[in-house]
């Protein structure tokens, strides 16, 4: 399951409403998630010793989530 799967979840149940910010930073951890899983995949033991000294190249970019209180940074994470 994917960030968007669990908030489209969350969206059906009362309290819950859409929020375009939100939605934009969801399609940004679904991105994240797939960067990490397709960097585990790709990590052979013999990738991993020819990369060594270059690795930071072969790490997915993390994600800063910044906004006012109450904006659901929290509940998104």
């Amino acid at each position: 399951m994917n960030p968007s799967d669990k908030y489209r979840e969350y969206l059906q149940q009362t309290g819950f409403s859409h929020d375009p910010a939100q939605q934009h930073v969801i399609s940004l951890l679904d991105q994240l998630q797939d960067d990490l899983i397709s960097a585990i995949d790709n990590k052979s033991f013999f990738s991993r010793m020819l990369n060594r000294f270059n690795s930071a190249q072969m790490q997915p970019r993390g994600l800063y989530i910044w906004g006012g209180v109450g904006r659901g940074k929290t509940f998104v994470m």
